[in-house]
């Protein structure tokens, strides 16, 4: 709101400038209705606007949507209705194979497991 010339502890004395600040005022509170009152019928036509749309769209169910408690409650009944139907099978993801599980062989160090072999005979070979 833009600042008036007139300050709110500094108002003028004579009757001829208090009565153009009253009329100023008055003047700015009556465009101020206007505009409330323009900006509710434009808020109306939006909203009759909105409701042929809805009739448009949805058909006979937009009478009975009037509130998002009646949305959602619509949505819920849909959902329960769901959940009561059969599943079909071939809409379920197919299992995936499962993958080769690699085995983690321990490895001995040669050099541990030949003092522990008794079953080679020791001789020695000349090479003569």
């Amino acid at each position: 709101m833009p600042k008036s010339d007139f300050n709110a502890f500094e108002l003028p004395e004579d009757s001829t400038s208090l009565r153009s600040l009253v009329l100023e005022l008055l003047s700015k509170s009556d465009a101020q209705r206007k505009q409330t009152e323009q900006l509710q019928v434009e808020l109306v036509r939006v909203k009759l606007e909105l409701e042929r749309y809805k009739k448009w769209y949805y058909g006979p169910r937009a009478d009975r949507l009037q509130s998002d408690h009646d949305v959602a409650q619509m949505l819920l009944s849909f959902a329960e209705a769901a959940d009561q139907k059969p599943i079909n099978t071939d809409d379920l993801p197919h299992p995936a194979e499962p993958a080769e599980e690699l085995r983690r062989v321990k490895r001995r160090k040669a050099g541990a497991i030949l003092p522990t072999l008794k079953i080679f005979p020791s001789r020695r070979m000349s090479m003569s």
